[in-house]
């Protein structure tokens, strides 16, 4: 029996031990914390030094648990050092004129008191035994210091002002509660003469629970030079490591008293209980509603503010912004705004065809039901911009104005808050969050992020639809360039008709003119042919070979030699081969020749040059014709459905000609002026020898 109760001794001094630890630790870090961030003030001078010695005091009591001989003297100097700290740091807030009268009597009298409690701690000496006994006058003292801090503190919390406590109460609590403690046991000691070895162990674990309370004190007060950031997420696992090893350290200590109790059954009974304390555990840490329950007291109790807004921001965005397959813009915009205030799940509606219809949920059954933009709910959404909170509304229905809720709402499981998406003033959605997993009242700091982080989500649905309406816009804008390319060639086939129907009559009996209509004609067949080919295999238009740009070219000169001035061709060498369509560069290089035509008088010179320059296939063609200005060859001709030639011109030639040749490789530039004519060049990248025919 003897030997199990030197077991039970050893295991208490080891939990004497331990807790002090943690106290020192706890101190430790606060003290790492203001150093870190001191700025020279005093009060963060008075706080650190307050807080080091609180540090040494945890240590050495720890030391002395675990055995060690160290001198009971150096203790008690320790926790006189770490009481007068604290005294004059309270001090210290409370008068704000340290040269004042009432704070010198203060110091005074605490110097008198430090003199003589050095003098007895001095002559201390300590019997050997496991019982402390301190001489009358050094209770004495111990007593007056905490019940005068304790008045203190009281003093310091009444003079605050109502809207100021909150940055005090912890400093009052955990301070406070230390303070008490030492009156309790230096009380006890007095009237049984003898300090309480239980009560004096208690102390470690009472400066382990004042530790985080003084930590978001001085977090509260940036005036005590604690500006370090401490994040959320760190407080949260280090609550959850903490209270999980505090519930497996008790759960170990009883079993261990479970089995030492229960005789032949202790060590069955104990690895049990054990392993269904484990269990219960795991259970616990892996619960959405413990986490959440968590979340909400520390956020409560422990910060000045609910949110940590850099953390939830960049959470927010990094959800908007962060597509999956599995995910739509739909579901990540109810998924983001849930998880701010723990919701379970919810239903996105968007405004469509004068209707809020659905086009998301999460986590709640499917449904059609769709809402009139004209009912109560939209046109409060609408007119307030609030943020409706449908527990609130059954008890107070005059709230909001006592609008009726569409049952399509009233319908959804557990349906909770009804969040507006606004865009430029604009209702284009709202959000419906069921009930969170733990139960939480909302403030004006929910209620604003929820507001903040909706617009947010509504300036992306309606960007994601923008772009989705601009895609559509591409797609048609193809089927309208293709059209309008095809009733440019369809013109420029016309002009060449309509010219041989005007000559027509007056030239019929020349057998020349005959001659030349009958080739005019089949040309135009001939392109026309070409025209709905293509419309029937548009991916010809893509299809790229060898093309011979010589003969190219002088077709296509023969063909515009119909109108006038008759253009001329010269040409430096006989094999000049470019890779290309030849059906759109036929195309393009007659569309630059006719333009050159268009814009030159019957009796001008319109020339079209062909040669090699370096590695590229020149064609140029010049008229005195006209010409135009540089702002226009600047900011107009190159620009779709912008023509010089009135209504008789499409204003898409020169567009097309720049687009295709750039597709090739090549480039166009442009030379001209007033009165004296145009020089349009085309370069095209020449095709060598081994180049074969591909697909662009």
């Amino acid at each position: 029996m003897r030997g199990e109760n030197d077991e039970l001794g050893a295991l208490f001094n080891q939990v004497v031990a331990i807790s002090y630890l943690c106290s020192a630790l706890g101190f430790a870090l606060l003290a790492v914390l203001l150093l870190t961030s001191w700025k020279g003030r005093l009060q963060g001078a008075m706080l650190v030094a307050a807080v080091i010695a609180t540090m040494i005091w945890s240590s050495a009591v720890a030391y002395q648990a675990l055995g060690q001989a160290l001198d009971t003297r150096w203790i008690l100097a320790a926790e006189l050092t770490r009481d007068l700290l604290w005294l004059l740091f309270l001090l210290k807030l409370l008068m704000q004129r340290p040269t004042s009268a009432r704070t010198l009597i203060h110091t005074g009298g605490m110097a008198c008191l430090a003199l003589l409690a050095v003098w007895q701690i001095v002559g201390f000496e300590h019997a050997t035994g496991s019982t402390l006994v301190l001489p009358i006058f050094l209770n004495v003292v111990f007593i007056v210091l905490a019940v005068y801090g304790i008045v203190l503190i009281e003093q310091l919390y009444q003079n605050a002002q109502p809207e100021t406590r909150w940055k005090i109460k912890f400093l009052c609590i955990g301070l406070g509660g230390l303070l008490a403690y030492d009156v309790y046991m230096y009380s006890h000691a007095l009237l049984l003469q003898s300090v309480s070895t239980a009560i004096w162990s208690g102390r470690g674990a009472v400066s382990v629970l004042a530790a985080p309370l003084i930590i978001v004190a001085a977090a509260r007060n940036p005036s005590w030079s604690l500006d370090v950031f401490i994040s959320r997420k760190v407080v949260f696992h280090l609550f959850t490591f903490t209270a999980s090893a505090v519930y497996l350290f008790v759960i170990g200590f009883l079993g261990y008293v479970l089995k030492v109790q229960s005789g032949f059954w202790g060590p069955a009974l104990q690895t049990v209980f054990i392993f269904a304390a484990g269990l219960v555990l795991l259970v616990l840490v892996m619960s959405g509603q413990v986490r959440s329950r968590v979340k909400v007291f520390l956020n409560k109790h422990f910060y000045s503010y609910k949110y940590d807004y850099r953390d939830e921001w960049l959470k927010l965005t990094r959800t908007l912004s962060s597509p999956d397959a599995g995910r739509s813009l739909e579901l990540r915009s109810i998924q983001c705004l849930a998880e701010i205030v723990y919701s379970r799940g919810g239903a996105l509606y968007a405004i469509d065809n004068g209707a809020l219809q659905p086009v998301g949920r999460w986590n709640v059954e499917e449904f059609h039901e769709s809402i009139p933009i004209y009912s109560d709910l939209p046109r409060f959404l609408v007119r307030k911009k609030w943020i409706v909170n449908l527990l609130e509304y059954k008890e107070l229905p005059e709230t909001y104005n006592s609008i009726v809720i569409p049952a399509e709402i009233a319908a959804l499981p557990d349906a909770w808050l009804v969040i507006p998406l606004l865009h430029s003033e604009d209702l284009i959605g709202m959000l419906v969050l069921t009930q969170p997993r733990a139960p939480r009242a909302l403030n004006w700091e929910d209620y604003d992020l929820l507001k903040v982080a909706s617009y947010q989500v509504a300036s992306d649905i309606t960007q994601s639809k923008a772009a989705e309406q601009l895609a559509f816009a591409k797609q048609f804008e193809t089927y309208n360039r293709v059209s309008a390319f095809i009733m440019h060639d369809l013109k420029n086939v016309t002009g060449q008709l309509s010219l041989v129907v005007q000559n027509g009559e007056r030239l019929k009996s020349n057998p020349e003119f005959v001659d030349d209509a009958f080739k005019t004609v089949e040309n135009a067949v001939v392109r026309v042919k070409r025209l709905l080919n293509q419309l029937k295999q548009s991916r010809d238009l893509n299809l790229s070979s060898r093309v011979q740009l010589n003969k190219l070219v002088e077709g296509i000169v023969s063909e515009r030699s119909l109108a006038r001035p008759f253009p001329v061709l010269w040409c430096t060498d006989s094999e000049l081969q470019v890779v290309g369509n030849s059906d759109k560069l036929a195309s393009v290089i007659g569309n630059v020749i006719q333009n050159a035509q268009d814009a030159t008088a019957e009796d001008g010179t319109v020339r079209v040059s062909m040669f090699l320059e370096v590695a590229d296939v020149i064609v140029r063609v010049e008229d005195n014709g006209m010409g135009m200005t540089q702002d226009f060859i600047r900011d107009g001709l190159f620009k779709p459905f912008n023509s010089t030639k009135g209504e008789s011109g499409m204003g898409i030639g020169a567009y097309e000609a720049k687009e295709y040749v750039e597709s090739l490789g090549g480039r166009i530039s442009v030379k001209s002026a007033p009165g004296q004519g145009t020089v349009f060049t085309m370069h095209f990248p020449r095709a060598h020898t081994d180049t074969v025919e591909r697909v662009a």
